[in-house]
Protein backbone atom coordinates (compact mmCIF):
# COMPACT_ATOMS: atom_id res chain seq x y z
CA UNK A 1 0.00 0.00 0.00
CA UNK A 2 1.41 3.39 -0.93
CA UNK A 3 1.61 6.15 1.67
CA UNK A 4 -1.21 8.00 -0.09
CA UNK A 5 -3.41 4.89 -0.06
CA UNK A 6 -2.65 4.38 3.63
CA UNK A 7 -3.65 7.98 4.42
CA UNK A 8 -7.01 7.53 2.71
CA UNK A 9 -7.45 4.14 4.38
CA UNK A 10 -6.95 5.83 7.77
CA UNK A 11 -9.29 8.66 6.83
CA UNK A 12 -11.95 6.05 5.99
CA UNK A 13 -11.37 4.32 9.33
CA UNK A 14 -11.79 7.64 11.16
CA UNK A 15 -14.91 8.69 9.22
CA UNK A 16 -17.44 7.11 11.62
CA UNK A 17 -15.94 9.07 14.53
CA UNK A 18 -15.04 12.45 13.09
CA UNK A 19 -14.87 14.46 9.89
CA UNK A 20 -11.20 15.02 9.12
CA UNK A 21 -9.31 17.43 6.94
CA UNK A 22 -5.87 16.51 5.59
CA UNK A 23 -2.86 18.83 5.42
CA UNK A 24 0.81 18.32 4.69
CA UNK A 25 2.98 19.04 7.71
CA UNK A 26 6.76 18.52 7.74
CA UNK A 27 6.59 15.92 4.96
CA UNK A 28 3.80 13.97 6.69
CA UNK A 29 0.05 14.05 6.23
CA UNK A 30 -1.76 15.41 9.27
CA UNK A 31 -5.35 14.87 10.33
CA UNK A 32 -7.36 17.85 11.58
CA UNK A 33 -10.80 18.24 13.12
CA UNK A 34 -12.19 21.77 13.36
CA UNK A 35 -8.76 23.22 12.64
CA UNK A 36 -7.01 21.22 15.37
CA UNK A 37 -4.33 18.68 14.46
CA UNK A 38 -4.82 15.42 16.35
CA UNK A 39 -2.76 12.94 14.35
CA UNK A 40 -0.52 12.27 11.40
CA UNK A 41 0.75 9.48 9.17
CA UNK A 42 4.46 8.84 8.75
CA UNK A 43 5.94 5.75 7.07
CA UNK A 44 2.54 4.01 6.94
CA UNK A 45 1.99 4.43 10.67
CA UNK A 46 -0.72 6.48 12.36
CA UNK A 47 0.30 8.64 15.30
CA UNK A 48 -2.25 10.31 17.60
CA UNK A 49 -1.91 13.27 19.96
CA UNK A 50 -1.46 12.51 23.65
CA UNK A 51 -1.38 14.47 26.87
CA UNK A 52 0.08 12.93 30.05
CA UNK A 53 -2.98 10.78 30.79
CA UNK A 54 -3.33 9.63 27.19
CA UNK A 55 0.38 8.79 27.02
CA UNK A 56 0.00 6.48 30.02
CA UNK A 57 -3.02 4.82 28.40
CA UNK A 58 -1.32 4.48 24.99
CA UNK A 59 1.87 3.13 26.56
CA UNK A 60 -0.13 0.52 28.50
CA UNK A 61 -1.34 -0.78 25.13
CA UNK A 62 2.17 -1.23 23.75
CA UNK A 63 2.45 2.09 21.95
CA UNK A 64 5.48 4.37 21.74
CA UNK A 65 5.85 8.05 20.89
CA UNK A 66 6.99 9.33 17.52
CA UNK A 67 10.71 10.13 17.71
CA UNK A 68 13.28 11.77 15.47
CA UNK A 69 16.95 12.79 15.67
CA UNK A 70 17.88 16.43 16.24
CA UNK A 71 21.48 17.53 16.71
CA UNK A 72 22.41 13.95 17.57
CA UNK A 73 19.72 13.60 20.23
CA UNK A 74 16.50 11.62 20.16
CA UNK A 75 13.42 13.84 20.44
CA UNK A 76 10.00 12.41 21.33
CA UNK A 77 6.80 14.18 20.32
CA UNK A 78 3.45 13.94 22.07
CA UNK A 79 2.09 11.77 19.26
CA UNK A 80 1.88 8.02 19.84
CA UNK A 81 1.77 5.18 17.33
CA UNK A 82 -1.54 3.38 16.97
CA UNK A 83 -0.95 -0.39 17.07
CA UNK A 84 -2.32 -2.52 14.21
CA UNK A 85 -4.72 -4.37 16.53
CA UNK A 86 -6.31 -1.02 17.47
CA UNK A 87 -6.67 -0.06 13.79
CA UNK A 88 -8.47 -3.35 13.20
CA UNK A 89 -10.91 -2.89 16.11
CA UNK A 90 -13.48 -0.12 15.58
CA UNK A 91 -14.41 0.16 19.25
CA UNK A 92 -10.78 0.37 20.38
CA UNK A 93 -9.98 2.87 17.63
CA UNK A 94 -12.87 5.09 18.73
CA UNK A 95 -11.42 5.21 22.26
CA UNK A 96 -7.99 6.16 20.90
CA UNK A 97 -9.44 8.81 18.56
CA UNK A 98 -11.62 10.33 21.30
CA UNK A 99 -8.61 10.39 23.64
CA UNK A 100 -6.42 12.07 21.00
CA UNK A 101 -9.08 14.62 20.07
CA UNK A 102 -9.53 15.56 23.72
CA UNK A 103 -5.75 15.96 24.18
CA UNK A 104 -5.43 18.00 20.98
CA UNK A 105 -8.34 20.28 21.86
CA UNK A 106 -6.96 20.91 25.36
CA UNK A 107 -3.52 21.71 23.95
CA UNK A 108 -5.03 24.09 21.37
CA UNK A 109 -7.08 25.84 24.07
CA UNK A 110 -3.95 26.34 26.19
CA UNK A 111 -2.13 27.83 23.18
CA UNK A 112 -4.98 30.25 22.50
CA UNK A 113 -5.06 31.28 26.17
CA UNK A 114 -1.30 31.95 26.17
CA UNK A 115 -1.59 34.09 23.03
CA UNK A 116 -4.33 36.20 24.61
CA UNK A 117 -2.15 36.88 27.67
CA UNK A 118 0.80 38.21 25.67
CA UNK A 119 1.10 41.97 26.09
Amino acid sequence: MSNCQFVYYIQDLLAPFCRTALRKVFGCTAFYVNGVMFGFVDSDKLFLKADKDAAVYFKSHGSAPFTYQREGKKVALSYWEVPIDVLEDNMALKVWVDTALRAAQLAAAKKRKRKKLDC
